[in-house]
């Protein structure tokens, strides 16, 4: 949960999706398998550029993925996927059109892409549908469900996500009014299941997430164990100050 302070929304504050500079945005996943007596660790960090434009009566968010860096057992690993994904919607989120591209696209077969798909397609959780007539403390906010990667060959299995999120109030994060919106949900890998917990700072002006934080739990197998895999991630999107 959030733990700054909150202030009640008595009176529906209206949302709508307006336009913004491109700004740096970071991503930091860090995953822990705990397989008695061994413990697995490893961190992702992904750092992304978004903007969002006006096309005509629409906004068109672009993520730009530039680099990420993977950490695990003591080796490590970066990347420049140069990934680019587009979406197209109205000022309340209703989905117009979706794309991306990255360099060496077309040499993918047929599961890369798919699982590239799948990630892109999550994406859309960065514009849940806004509520017409505005949000007020205790509303609901979206109920979504996504995948984030389809089984290749049998050896990595699918993981599935369903999230809720509840309105709770309003705060200040670095000089920028937000909405602050309580997260919980469901996460499948494979047939394993677990669930999460978080929260979203959404940004009254922009309806951009400034911050966000889930905290996962899943018991899996490890190392041919049970196991109990956690996983925190934390993104935060840098816009100017108000």
């Amino acid at each position: 949960r959030y733990l700054g302070p909150i202030e009640p929304i008595a009176t529906p504050l209206l949302l709508r999706y307006r336009p913004f500079s491109a700004s740096p945005s970071r991503k930091v996943e860090e995953t822990t398998v705990d397989a008695a007596p061994d413990r697995i660790r490893s961190t992702e960090i992904s750092s992304s550029r978004i903007e969002m434009s006006a096309r005509a009566r629409d906004f068109l968010l672009t993520v730009s993925l530039d680099r990420v860096e993977r950490s695990a057992e003591g080796r490590t690993a970066s990347a420049e996927p140069k990934l680019v994904v587009r979406i197209l919607i109205s000022e309340r989120g209703e989905m117009r059109d979706m794309g991306f591209d990255m360099p060496g696209l077309e040499r993918m077969d047929a599961d890369e892409r798919a699982n590239l798909e799948a990630v892109v397609r999550a994406t859309r959780a960065l514009v849940p549908e806004l509520p017409e007539a505005g949000v007020r403390s205790g509303d609901s906010f979206y109920d979504m469900s996504f995948d984030l990667g389809r089984s290749v060959g049998g050896a990595h299995p699918a993981t599935r996500v369903h999230l809720v999120g509840t309105v709770v109030g309003r705060t200040v994060h670095r000089g920028r009014a937000a909405v602050v919106v309580d997260v919980t949900g469901t996460l499948e890998i494979g047939s394993h299941a677990g669930v999460l917990a978080g929260y979203g700072l959404m940004d009254v002006t922009t309806g951009a997430w400034l911050l966000s934080e889930t905290l996962a739990r899943i018991g899996v197998t490890a190392r041919g164990r049970p196991a109990i895999l956690t996983r925190r991630e934390v993104s935060e999107l840098r816009l100017d100050a108000k």
